[in-house]
């Protein structure tokens, strides 16, 4: 139940602003996919994404 609430909830928000901005990416029944600026930036840079998961 908490669960549900959390992910209909993380399907409304962009953002998590804690000491680094994350940006939640996708949320899907797997969990929810969040993404640092700092991993995106490697990803650009030609290395591989991570990508780190709430549930799943």
């Amino acid at each position: 139940m908490i669960e549900q609430l959390i992910i209909e909830l993380a399907k409304r928000i962009k953002y998590i602003k804690t000491s680094n901005i994350q940006k939640i990416t996708k949320v899907d029944n797997q969990g929810i996919h969040i993404e640092t600026e700092s991993s995106r930036d490697e990803y650009n840079r030609g290395n591989s994404m991570v990508t780190k998961y709430i549930f799943n």
